[in-house]
């Protein structure tokens, strides 16, 4: 029988993890999201925020950690800046004297907020801390070395955003091992670990202090190899950190630095570039692919629409890059008035799942 658990703070990147979460794992069932109040998710569907198809699983901004629905908290670290380390242990402390058990997820041992560690020494049956294997950032097999990857890398990124990547990633991941491959899979999320051990983040070296990016870089690769030693995968799945490139004078966004350092220690053999709808045209994405080589070493060997809509009153006006989300029946629109003039194959994942994708990858490799 499978542990009910709840998960928090929910907000909209965990949308993939939640929608993947039953089949890609076995020991697990999610009963309850708790969001925070004020991000408008409360008494809506999980997939609401994405304006994807409803999972049948509501959202509730209310925490109730007598719920006897669930036995253990999933909490998590997440971008948002209305949450605070003083908060997450006091979630953590009221779950606890419900009864209940606590597991943190979080990108690196030293992030652990100090209040959590407090906890641990208070309930040391009630608080498991997982985050990701500190090997990396010590004396690895691979420290100190510069190498290759044997296996074939599959990236997955954002042309203007980081839209859809996490979904894309995890969709593939779940497709290749129905089909019996062994994919390794790494992503910019320190939650995907809720999914187990066989899952990992890069995080702990990206968000790294006191180091060059050149170390990063360094770091990076041996890291990756360590992996790839220890798992045998027969493919690696790697998302992209950020945006891969520049988005316009106005709102640069990042200039895909981190994606371009992560491509310096992978070199990508694939890469699965996810864009908004309306940038989805043939001679558009031949251009831009040809421009990416550059950038990352690798042209776009397939692309995934998203039903994201950049927001260009906005960008202008806060020079961010910001987004809204379309129908995603527009999205198949799109697809279908292109496909036949895009010498690159689009695909829409969020719809159909990620098997024509997988298929048309495996066949080029």
């Amino acid at each position: 029988m499978k542990i009910s658990i709840a998960l928090y703070p929910y907000c909209a990147e965990m949308l993939p993890l939640v929608r993947h979460f039953e089949k890609m794992q076995e020991k697990y069932t999610i009963t309850r999201l708790f969001s925070l109040p004020g991000l408008g998710l409360g008494g809506k569907d999980a997939a609401y925020a994405l304006n994807h198809p409803h999972l049948g699983l509501l959202v509730q901004d209310k925490f109730e950690p007598y719920d006897p629905s669930w036995a253990v908290l999933f909490l998590t670290r997440v971008p948002l800046k209305i949450i605070d380390n003083e908060w997450l242990a006091k979630i953590t402390e009221t779950t606890l004297l419900a009864g209940k058990k606590v597991v943190y997820f979080d990108n690196c041992e030293e992030n652990v907020p100090r209040e959590l560690l407090r906890l641990t020494d208070l309930y040391p049956d009630g608080i498991v801390i997982i985050t990701e294997d500190k090997q990396s950032t010590e004396a690895g097999s691979n420290a100190g070395k510069y190498g290759l990857l044997k296996t074939a890398v599959i990236l997955v990124g954002g042309l203007v955003a980081a839209n859809d990547t996490y979904e894309v990633l995890l969709a593939m991941a779940s497709c290749l091992r129905k089909q019996g491959l062994r994919p390794a899979v790494i992503s910019k999320h320190c939650h995907i670990k809720m999914l187990g051990k066989e899952y990992h983040c890069f995080n702990h070296i990206m968000a790294r202090h006191g180091i060059t990016e050149a170390e990063k870089i360094e770091l990076l690769n041996s890291y990756i190899m360590d992996l790839e030693q220890a798992e045998i995968p027969d493919i690696i799945l790697i998302e992209a950190p950020d945006s891969v490139m520049r988005y316009n004078n106005i709102a640069p966004h990042g200039f895909g630095i981190q994606s371009h350092m992560l491509c310096q220690a992978t070199a990508p053999d694939y890469f699965v570039c996810c864009i908004p709808k309306g940038l989805a045209e043939g001679e558009f994405l031949t251009e831009i692919s040809k421009n990416l080589f550059c950038r990352l070493g690798s042209y776009i060997n397939a692309v995934h629409v998203s039903n994201v809509v950049v927001d260009s009153a906005e960008v202008l006006q806060t020079k961010k890059v910001s987004y809204v989300h379309t129908n995603l029946s527009e999205v198949q629109e799109q697809i279908a008035k292109q496909r036949k003039d895009s010498e690159i194959p689009l695909f829409d994942v969020i719809t159909d799942g990620a098997n024509c994708l997988c298929e048309a990858l495996l066949i080029e490799h």
